[in-house]
Protein backbone atom coordinates (compact mmCIF):
# COMPACT_ATOMS: atom_id res chain seq x y z
CA UNK A 1 0.00 0.00 0.00
CA UNK A 2 1.31 3.32 -0.79
CA UNK A 3 1.46 6.39 1.59
CA UNK A 4 -0.16 9.33 0.67
CA UNK A 5 1.22 12.68 0.27
CA UNK A 6 0.38 13.81 3.68
CA UNK A 7 1.94 10.81 5.03
CA UNK A 8 5.20 10.97 3.28
CA UNK A 9 5.27 14.72 4.09
CA UNK A 10 5.13 13.68 7.69
CA UNK A 11 7.86 11.04 7.26
CA UNK A 12 10.08 13.21 6.01
CA UNK A 13 9.20 15.98 9.00
CA UNK A 14 10.05 13.11 11.14
CA UNK A 15 12.87 12.07 9.69
CA UNK A 16 14.93 16.22 9.07
CA UNK A 17 13.94 16.08 13.41
CA UNK A 18 15.82 13.11 14.45
CA UNK A 19 18.82 13.79 11.51
CA UNK A 20 18.85 17.39 13.73
CA UNK A 21 18.82 16.13 16.89
CA UNK A 22 21.63 13.23 16.15
CA UNK A 23 24.17 15.87 14.05
CA UNK A 24 23.49 18.53 16.60
CA UNK A 25 26.37 17.05 19.37
CA UNK A 26 28.84 16.80 15.98
CA UNK A 27 28.14 20.14 14.88
CA UNK A 28 28.68 21.48 18.30
CA UNK A 29 31.56 19.81 18.72
CA UNK A 30 33.34 20.71 15.81
CA UNK A 31 32.12 24.60 15.70
CA UNK A 32 34.13 24.48 19.15
CA UNK A 33 37.21 22.94 18.40
CA UNK A 34 37.52 25.56 15.49
CA UNK A 35 36.87 28.27 18.26
CA UNK A 36 39.36 30.43 19.62
CA UNK A 37 37.29 30.93 22.96
CA UNK A 38 37.27 28.78 25.87
CA UNK A 39 33.31 29.19 26.24
CA UNK A 40 33.15 28.03 22.05
CA UNK A 41 31.77 31.10 21.50
CA UNK A 42 32.27 31.31 17.31
CA UNK A 43 35.22 34.06 16.69
CA UNK A 44 36.57 32.72 13.53
CA UNK A 45 38.31 29.51 12.51
CA UNK A 46 41.18 28.51 14.40
CA UNK A 47 42.57 25.21 13.14
CA UNK A 48 45.59 25.60 15.51
CA UNK A 49 43.20 24.19 18.08
CA UNK A 50 43.98 20.89 16.09
CA UNK A 51 47.81 21.27 15.93
CA UNK A 52 48.11 21.97 19.58
CA UNK A 53 45.74 19.22 20.52
CA UNK A 54 47.79 16.53 18.27
CA UNK A 55 51.53 17.26 19.35
CA UNK A 56 50.05 17.88 22.99
CA UNK A 57 48.64 14.40 23.33
CA UNK A 58 51.35 12.80 21.00
CA UNK A 59 48.88 11.48 18.24
CA UNK A 60 51.68 11.07 15.83
CA UNK A 61 52.64 8.21 18.19
CA UNK A 62 49.71 6.41 18.91
CA UNK A 63 48.65 6.69 15.06
CA UNK A 64 52.48 4.43 14.34
CA UNK A 65 51.44 2.11 16.57
CA UNK A 66 47.83 1.91 15.82
CA UNK A 67 49.10 1.29 12.17
CA UNK A 68 52.00 -1.24 13.05
CA UNK A 69 49.42 -3.40 15.08
CA UNK A 70 46.62 -2.70 11.89
CA UNK A 71 49.01 -4.24 9.90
Amino acid sequence: MRASRTEQAANYVVLVVISLVVLWPAVTFVLAALSSDRAGRPGGVHWDNFVTAWEQADFSRAMTVSITIAV
